[in-house]
């Protein structure tokens, strides 16, 4: 269980990183999207490739996926794991901010604020 939560960690940062390259305009999402499947189709399931679809809009092409009905099978058994994730995480940075002063702390989050409000795009497509 242990090997696919971190699988599931690296899922997840990979479609939180995605995101983030596209709301900031680095990046087009048709890029994004095959990038991401020539990556991660050796490595892993599709399903952060087909989360970042349908996330980025495209609904249709990620319904006539075949890993879609696999993908809302799994959705209740992964719900757990990337709640632990996404709260270990949190924990983790709140942790970390904590030693700096508050102008720093502030900095620290602003920083960061793209990649939270990815990662709850993602959470609220799961959930």
């Amino acid at each position: 269980m242990e090997g696919g939560k971190a699988v599931l960690e690296e899922q997840l940062a990979t479609v939180v990183v995605a995101l983030v390259a596209v709301e900031r305009e680095v990046v087009s999402k048709d890029q994004v999207v095959h990038e991401l499947r020539e990556e991660l189709e050796g490595k892993y399931n599709a399903l952060a490739c087909d989360m970042v679809e349908l996330e980025l809009g495209d609904v249709d092409r990620f319904k006539r996926s075949p890993a879609c009905g696999k993908i809302l099978n799994s959705i209740l058994l992964i719900k757990k794991q990337v709640c632990y994730v996404m709260r270990a995480t949190v924990h983790s940075l709140e942790k970390r901010s904590r030693p700096y002063l508050f102008d720093e702390e502030k900095m620290i989050k602003a920083r960061l604020f793209p990649q939270i409000t990815a990662a709850r795009r993602c959470h609220e497509f799961l959930f």
